[in-house]
């Protein structure tokens, strides 16, 4: 009886063992290991453009509030600290053109967006219209795609078919700057003012706030 269960077990975890390390297929057949090798599981920056155009009434220099606030929600999705060139343009013969051109300047910079932009002018375009062209870059997520999994496969000790692919794609989505992801980024920033604080009231030995003894021991 004994032998019995002692070969029982064995076969059970070999069992285990063959079907943890063979292939994982969906319902129809597909192997991820083989999609993921052509495919593989990584984050990919590249620049985008947003371009839109403004266009002014007779000789006004600013905008109506619901052109405003079109204009902020068209900005909504993109991350200022993901720009890297922000472009203003206006035609050679517009009126009020340098009043118009820093007014729009002015209404990217209280949205967030403090690149420093270059001006420039294009015949061509209509009649006291400003165009807005920002270069920013955007995180293209892996492709993860929904397999079907049978149950036997599910609850076996395989792993999911797109296990490591969804961490992938969350890390993409909530980093500040994709492109820290290529160049990564640097530590010599300057601390925040509590931090700095901290910083220098150890240097100087100076007690601390709700401390009765100072940093040193003096």
């Amino acid at each position: 009886m004994a032998i019995f269960k002692i070969e029982s077990l064995l076969c059970a975890v070999a069992l285990t063992l063959f079907v943890s390390c063979s292939p994982t297929y969906d319902l129809q057949g597909h192997d991820p290991q083989e999609y993921y090798a052509a495919h593989p599981r990584e984050n990919k920056v590249e620049t985008r453009h947003f371009q839109t155009g403004l266009q002014f009434k007779n000789s006004q220099t600013t905008l109506a509030s619901d052109k405003i606030a079109n204009l902020h929600s068209e900005l909504a999705d993109i991350n200022p600290h993901a720009v890297s060139k922000i472009y203003i343009g206006s035609t050679t013969s517009m009126n009020q053109k340098t009043e118009r051109m820093k007014y729009v300047h002015d209404l990217l910079a209280k949205a967030g967006f403090t690149t420093k932009p270059e001006f420039f002018t294009q015949a061509g375009l209509p009649h006291d219209k400003i165009v807005i062209d920002i270069a920013y870059a955007a995180v293209i997520p892996p492709d993860c795609p929904d397999w079907k999994m049978s149950p036997v496969t599910t609850y076996s000790n395989s792993l999911p078919a797109n296990f490591g692919c969804a961490t992938k794609t969350n890390f993409g989505m909530m980093i500040d700057d994709p492109r820290d992801l290529e160049r990564g980024k640097s530590s010599n920033e300057s601390p925040s003012e509590r931090g700095a604080k901290a910083i220098l009231d150890y240097r100087i030995g100076a007690t601390p706030s709700g401390s009765s003894t100072s940093i040193t021991g003096q």
